[in-house]
């Protein structure tokens, strides 16, 4: 049997580092060397050949064996973690040192993780080589847990699985019709359906643990990411947030917020904001159809054009308010160290900023006489490209993440008005979409399509 360097149970283990320099290696990401020296400490994950040359007992020579020593699903799991990363949103829901005592005692997220570890490096061949008898496997599984998560969602009475276990399961379903569906029907179908699930059992898979909160969570930052995409109501309850806007700077600067230290507290601050971009998103498309419809009739009631009036202003003044906490925001991560973190979190909430302005641009918010909250041309260009230095600078370091930036791209597209700048956009989508996204491509055709 192949030993030492040859012996491929063992790769993997080891960061490449460690295995360069021929030193033991705990493992840990980043590895206890890594972490004294200061230096990046990176795995690789190494291709699963289709068979193995092993030493036969039984009988003389060489024979061909079928079986790995490392299993399919593990080196599926293997990829997974890779692609999970160092992500600012993923990890504290999908890193290994949460995960691997779950995936311990339950096959479903087993198989769950294997799932979408072997579609993304089925998109991602460079990472590991899927035949096409794994995908046809992929294929049959994915089947198979798409209806056993829907009968889950459906289901009233107690089930073989807890909550968290289902919801955890969905959201990593969810990543997979990302890799899966060019068109992103089926991601928006299952958002939907583990958010109204996530609701429905919050108050269990929120109050368990620090990952129960996260993956509640995640759920909220994906169905807001869902409406704003697709233009969509986000069915989100963002009446207590109504009161406070406005005072995200007095937030920052008086609970002295450290970046390095309060990244759970900033991601909750990203799930609030992205669910009131898409309810303010909504309200404003909702008031343009009403609007346009109360026009197009031969006698409009002056009291519905009044109350409608009185609705728009509403909507204007709030969306005033949340502007002034995205600029606030800005600001505030503009002062900070930034990594991989700071860097995607400055992108969403400048195109946050900017696309607000976007929406006010319309004439129709003209006819209610009130200020709008536009920002300045100039301003929202320079913005735009600001934002994507930071996309650009911060997607080689994210993999499965990187659909993250899907509702900052148009936003910044729209403000891109030279070819140099426009090709910078088109680059970004594709750099994007070979990380086996093909969604990106409705993103694309959107823009364009206003661009011409």
């Amino acid at each position: 049997m192949p030993c030492g360097p040859r012996d491929r149970r063992r790769l993997g283990y080891r960061c490449q580092r460690c295995r360069r320099d021929h030193i033991k290696c705990d493992g840990g990401r980043p590895c206890t060397i890594c972490k004294q020296k200061g230096i990046p400490c990176n795995s690789t994950v190494v291709p699963m050949a289709e068979f193995h040359m092993i030493q036969s007992h039984k009988a003389a020579g060489w024979v061909m064996c079928r079986s790995p020593l490392v299993s399919t699903s593990e080196h599926y799991q293997r990829v997974f973690f890779f692609a999970v990363g160092s992500s600012p949103v993923l990890t504290t829901v999908f890193a290994a040192n949460c995960l691997i005592p779950l995936l311990h005692d339950n096959m479903l997220l087993q198989d769950t993780v294997s799932l979408l570890g072997g579609y993304y490096a089925s998109q991602n061949p460079q990472l590991l080589s899927v035949s096409q008898t794994d995908k046809r496997r992929l294929s049959r599984s994915l089947q198979s847990l798409r209806n056993l998560v829907a009968t889950e969602f459906q289901s009233t009475a107690n089930t073989d699985y807890c909550p968290s276990v289902v919801l955890i399961c969905a959201l990593l379903l969810s990543f997979v019709e990302l890799l899966v569906d060019p068109s992103g029907l089926l991601w928006d179908s299952r958002v939907r359906q583990l958010y109204a699930f996530d609701r429905q059992h919050r108050e269990i898979t929120s109050s368990l643990s620090p990952l129960g909160r996260s993956m509640s969570r995640l759920a909220r930052i994906l169905n807001a990411m869902r409406a704003i995409c697709h233009s969509r109501d986000p069915n989100a309850d963002v009446s207590s947030q109504l009161p406070h806007l406005g005072s995200r700077k007095l937030f920052l600067t008086q609970e002295r917020v450290i970046l390095a230290q309060c990244q759970d507290t900033l991601l909750g601050c990203l799930a609030q904001d992205l669910e009131m971009w898409a309810q303010l998103q909504w309200w404003a498309i909702e008031w343009k159809t009403l609007t346009s419809l109360s026009r197009l009739q031969q006698s409009v009631d002056e009291t519905y054009t009044t109350k409608s009036n009185f609705g728009g202003i509403n909507i204007t003044c709030i969306a005033s308010q949340f502007q002034r906490d995205m600029i606030a925001c800005v600001l505030w991560y503009s002062q900070q160290e930034l990594g991989t973190f700071g860097s995607a979190m400055l992108t969403i909430y400048q195109s946050a900023t900017i696309e607000i302005s976007q929406i006010f641009s319309d004439p129709c918010w003209l006819s209610l006489g009130c200020g709008l909250p536009l920002m300045p041309l100039q301003l929202s260009y320079e913005q735009a490209s600001s934002a994507l230095d930071h996309a650009e600078s911060s997607l080689q370091h994210l993999h499965l993440e990187a659909i993250i930036y899907a509702p900052a791209l148009y936003a910044i597209g729209m403000e891109m008005a030279h070819k140099p700048d426009r090709c910078r956009v088109l680059k970004f989508i594709s750099d994007v979409e070979r990380k086996g996204f093909s969604v990106t491509n409705q993103v694309l055709l959107a823009i364009e399509n206003d661009w011409h």
